[in-house]
């Protein structure tokens, strides 16, 4: 009788272990996607300048998760660096980068950041180019009602 009861409880307390990890498992990938990318492209009139649009659109941000915070915005300046240093086209030329957040209601691009002149080819890692962004204080808004796309445009200079 008392060993029956003793194998229920364990069975209890592994099943109870076994679904918290599973509720956390859950929890750290539901939330692991946070915006999706769109990039465009535009060649002004004398065809020589490139301006290209990346638009980092929110599709769910966790109430655990800031969207505008520092973790997040070195994700988005990571797959900005990958799409740069990828193409042919933004190698060893001068880049102006202007980071904006976009008003929801009159659709308005406010910076975010300074805008950044470098040449791509003198930029070694992520971090070195996002601490030579001067951010703002609207880019690390922890507003929870803040949820704007974000667009990223580059000029090739």
């Amino acid at each position: 009788m008392l060993n029956n009861i003793l194998i229920t409880w364990f069975i209890v307390i592994i099943s109870i272990f076994i679904i918290n990890i599973g509720i956390r498992l859950y929890k750290y990938y539901m939330f692991r996607y946070l915006f999706s990318i769109n990039v465009s492209t535009f060649i002004d009139l004398n065809g020589i300048n490139l301006i290209t649009w990346i638009t980092f659109k929110n599709i769910y941000t966790s109430p655990l998760l800031t969207w505008k915070s520092k973790d997040n915005l070195l994700v988005i300046i990571k797959a900005l660096f990958y799409i740069l240093s990828n193409d042919i086209i933004y190698f060893n030329r001068k880049l102006c980068i202007i980071i904006s957040d976009v008003n929801p209601n009159n659709k308005l691009l406010i910076p975010i950041a300074q805008p950044l002149f470098i040449n791509l080819h003198n930029i070694n890692s992520v971090h070195e180019l996002f601490n030579k962004i001067e951010w703002n204080t609207l880019a690390f808004n922890n507003d929870p009602s803040d949820l704007n796309d974000i667009v990223i445009t580059i000029k090739i200079l």
